[in-house]
């Protein structure tokens, strides 16, 4: 395998070990499956948006701009505590 292939100058190819080496590939390569997935990701929501006769909003698309939840209380604790007991000791 040429060095050049895989981004590593030659004087740097020769300077690792067979373990570098591997550890080098391997993460180059779940780079490159990352980058096709995303390539695939977006051939496949390209067509899919273009058979839907009304686009969703673009928020829900993007995912990442969601409302904050809500931290948990603890009286929400205790309420859900209770109804999990009530249901674990019901069926006994």
């Amino acid at each position: 395998m040429w060095s050049g292939e895989i981004g590593l100058p030659p004087d740097q190819f020769w300077r690792q070990t067979p373990r570098t080496f591997a550890a080098i590939l391997a993460g180059r390569t779940r780079r490159l499956e990352a980058e096709q997935d995303g390539r695939a990701w977006t051939a496949w929501h390209t067509e899919a948006l273009a058979r839907v006769k009304k686009l969703p909003k673009l928020e829900t698309l993007l995912g990442r701009r969601r409302k904050p939840k809500r931290r948990q209380t603890a009286n929400d604790m205790i309420a859900i505590a209770k109804a999990w007991d009530a249901a674990v000791n019901k069926s006994q």
